[in-house]
């Protein structure tokens, strides 16, 4: 195996399991960077990306928005006089996944993608099992994490990634009903013992979304969605019912209540904000000229670092602006940046979205489907917490496994084209 190719495996598996050495031996901010080295290390091997190898990956349009997003960063940060040091840390959050995408793509084949696919069923099946003997030992809500130290926000990555594949491979009867089911239990059982309400709504949604790419054209997701309709709250009701009082499990679904969960001050801070002010928030208390409105701070101007912090966080630190990736991204770049930064994700979606409606091929449409949720889940993550910023790591081997099996697959296509000198997949697939 090439030293790029173990440097890639060793950084999966320290951000699937470095969180262990952070819960039970000693809790430093290091422990977190070590991924960043080694993709410094790994870029400095692999010296500069070849433009064609983006193309191939991201296409054209998502590459421009990224540099167009970096530059006005930059310049904002310039204006701002913003230490390089600073600007530097607030930077790799914003390019380091994008980089990792990369270096897999040219690193991985084929059979990597069926060796990551096993390795990340691996560590559900580990963190399902963890998170039980953590509840038993009466750790539960925010610190139930399983492998990871981030708590139940990081599980949370990990639980929405796969039940997306768990999802796909059941509807292509690759996996048993009995294993799916018994994922997707101790998916559900880990979001209701760790207070992820987010989830007891995005796993059943992710089920559905798979079914519906595949059974497209049917009549039978519409009939689900009408039996889901009438019976999703009653039924999720009567799981959480289980554990929780009737007070909680009422005022889960109670609009009223999720609706002042999501508007009330964070943390009981004056200022503090949470997902449905943050944007309030910041445009009201840290960004008050136009300049700032439309450009931000500049980008490492919203460090919460222990290492490189900045004089925005020293003085909005009860804003927890950080907590919020809508909040952070518009503290450093403004309106224009935010726009560009939740465009990049929009045309992730449309870029698999756009492979999904091309090709007939069963193989390229079950990882288009992966793509395609995966980046709408994404959506969903920007607004809900900062994990896209901060933790995002195991989303973008996600990503990265579902851009090599396409382009293996589609050249499979092209080789079984040459061979029998017919087409398996649409007429113009190929050249697309």
């Amino acid at each position: 195996m090439r030293l790029d190719k173990k440097i890639l495996y060793f950084i999966l598996y320290w951000i699937l399991y470095s969180g262990l050495i952070e819960i039970y031996i000693i809790r430093t901010p290091f422990i977190p960077i070590v991924a960043d080295f080694l993709l410094i290390i790994l870029l400095i091997k692999r010296t500069a990306f070849k433009a064609s190898q983006i193309k191939k990956c991201l296409g054209h349009v998502i590459p421009i928005i990224i540099y167009l997003f970096i530059t006005l960063g930059t310049i904002s940060s310039l204006l701002n006089l913003i230490t390089v040091p600073t600007y530097l840390w607030g930077l790799h959050y914003y390019i380091r996944y994008w980089i990792l995408l990369i270096c897999a793509y040219r690193t991985f084949n084929k059979h990597d993608v069926l060796k990551i696919k096993r390795i990340l069923y691996k560590a559900t099946f580990i963190n399902i099992i963890l998170c039980i003997i953590q509840v038993a030992m009466g750790i539960k809500g925010d610190p139930l994490g399983g492998t990871f130290s981030g708590g139940n926000a990081e599980i949370a990555l990990l639980i929405i990634m796969m039940t997306i594949i768990v999802s796909c491979d059941y509807f292509y009867k690759y996996i048993s009903l009995k294993k799916a089911l018994l994922i997707v239990c101790g998916f559900l059982f880990i979001a209701i013992l760790g207070e992820i309400k987010f989830l007891y709504f995005v796993i059943p949604l992710c089920m559905y979304g798979c079914y519906t790419f595949i059974k497209k054209g049917s009549i039978k997701p519409i009939i689900i969605l009408i039996i889901l309709f009438f019976t999703f709250i009653p039924i999720m009701k009567g799981v959480l019912s289980l554990y929780y009082d009737e007070n909680y499990v009422e005022m889960v679904f109670d609009e009223n209540k999720i609706d002042e969960n999501i508007h009330s001050a964070h943390n009981f801070q004056e200022r503090g904000m949470n997902r449905g002010t943050s944007v309030q928030i910041v445009t009201t208390y840290i960004l008050k000229n136009k300049y700032d409105l439309l450009f931000g701070k500049g980008i490492g101007a919203g460090s919460a670092s222990s290492l490189f912090s900045s004089s925005i966080y020293q003085e909005f630190r009860d804003t927890n602006y950080y907590n919020f990736t809508l909040a952070y991204v518009l503290v450093e770049c403004g309106w224009i940046g935010l726009i560009l930064f939740c465009l990049t994700y929009a045309f992730l979606f449309l870029r698999f979205f756009r492979i999904y409606l091309t090709y007939t091929d069963s193989q390229i449409k079950y990882w288009t489907i992966c793509g395609s949720l995966g980046s709408v889940m994404t959506g969903m993550l920007i607004w809900y917490n900062a994990e896209v910023l901060f933790a995002f790591y195991i989303y973008f081997f996600f990503y990265s496994i579902c851009f090599i099996a396409i382009r293996e697959r589609k050249q499979f296509l092209r080789d079984q084209i040459k061979i029998n000198g017919k087409s398996i997949c649409n007429s113009s697939c190929i050249q697309r």
